[in-house]
């Protein structure tokens, strides 16, 4: 039976090779990393993982690859985005047999066509009923358009046993996570995004975790410090380390910022991203971030492999 989730669990970039192909060696290696830093667990196919720009085939090949490499030693989340709920149930019945841990998807949208609520409670209706393990909602109202209440999420964990978690995409969450914790307290558990940039107040107001770049190991410490009580510590380490590289990530270089660290440090071989991503990153936003990462000593860099 798989415990409850907690903590970092890191969005997994999806490696590319320098010709944009996939690089399965290191995603392999990205879980190593992983590991050795010590992560909580990770999270494939994500918005931030260019889950997006994936064939079908190449999302099922992602998956397997992180799912054998991986092989227990750190609980793997695998999100099943689509329109379609019977598409959905049938890519998380794929996860759970590969040994997902949970499976979390963004509510059914199409461009600007979201569907209502009616709709969503449907769409995760159908992916708890297609496995035993978590169903994750990741609630982004930005990118989909789909706003969903405290109270409206409050109502379909309760009618829905086998949604257990709620990752909140929004710069607001640490309200929000306050609310639905009000409305349910330990019944569900919430995760924060946004790159982690108000995980203390998120964890303040009884957020569980975060799930956010993968190259910052320090933000698993911060929780581990939370948990354990030492709040001074695990506020010192947050700002001192982890909020300079969040802000940079999130004004400057929006997904780029992950595999360019894990490039630099030598986990993979190229930080490819694919076409057509925008153009965010240059050679003086390169110049930038290493003048950042010179004083941030981040412990990515202490890897070895």
């Amino acid at each position: 039976m798989q415990g409850r989730l907690e903590g970092s669990f890191p969005i997994f970039p999806t490696v590319f090779d320098a010709d944009g192909a996939l690089d399965e060696r290191g995603m392999r290696e990205v879980v190593e990393f992983l590991a050795w830093g010590k992560a909580d667990g990770t999270t494939v196919l994500a918005v931030a993982s260019e889950g997006f720009a994936l064939s079908d085939e190449e999302k099922g090949r992602v998956a397997d690859t992180v799912l054998q490499a991986a092989a227990g030693r750190l609980p793997v989340v695998v999100t099943v985005n689509h329109y379609s709920g019977r598409v959905a149930a049938e890519l998380a019945r794929r996860a759970e047999a590969g040994g997902a841990a949970a499976v979390m998807a963004l509510p059914p949208f199409f461009g600007t066509r979201p569907a209502d609520l009616s709709g969503v409670r449907g769409f995760y209706a159908a992916l708890a009923h297609a496995v035993s393990i978590p169903v994750i909602i990741q609630d982004h109202p930005v990118l989909t358009g789909v706003n969903l209440s405290p109270e409206f999420l409050a109502g379909l964990v309760k009618d829905v046993p086998g949604i257990r978690y709620i990752k909140l995409e929004a710069p607001q969450s640490p309200y929000k996570t306050a609310r639905i914790k009000e409305l349910l307290g330990d019944q569900v558990g919430v995760f924060g995004g946004m790159g982690g940039l108000v995980l203390l107040e998120e964890l303040e107001r009884g957020a569980c975790g975060t799930m956010s770049s993968a190259a910052l190991l320090e933000l698993g410490e911060v929780c581990r410090l939370w948990r354990q009580g030492s709040r001074g510590q695990a506020r010192r380490l947050f700002y001192d380390k982890c909020l300079p590289y969040v802000n940079f990530e999130i004004q400057l270089a929006v997904r780029h910022i992950t595999k360019e660290v894990l490039w630099m440090a030598g986990v993979i071989a190229s930080p490819h991203v694919r076409a057509p991503a925008p153009v965010t990153y240059d050679e003086v936003t390169r110049s930038q971030l290493r003048r950042l990462l010179a004083g941030l000593d981040l412990k990515v860099f202490r890897y070895r492999g």
